[in-house]
């Protein structure tokens, strides 16, 4: 139970780091007109890539629980050691 809350903890802040890797870190160009003169200029802004940042939580996620998997499952009475001998 131990390692799996450490796991979870990890996950967890693995899936903080990435938001905040990935907030607010594009830069992009407005083009906006404006209402009383009817003029066309840019702007700077930041916005968020989602999509950059799903697919990063995604890898972290499958390299976080795959090297969960492959160190904690793989013990004496691990998980994969029970699925096997039921299989046999």
């Amino acid at each position: 139970m131990k390692k799996h809350l450490i796991a979870i903890i990890i996950w967890l802040a693995a899936m903080a780091g990435v938001y905040f890797a990935y907030y607010n870190r594009a830069i992009t160009e407005y083009r906006k007109i404006d209402p009383v003169t009817g003029e066309e200029y840019g702007e700077m802004g930041y916005y968020t890539d989602w999509g950059q940042m799903a697919m990063a939580a995604v890898v972290a996620t499958v390299v976080i629980w795959g090297v969960y998997g492959l160190t904690v499952w793989r013990g004496k009475n691990g998980y994969l050691n029970r699925a096997t001998v039921v299989f046999k």
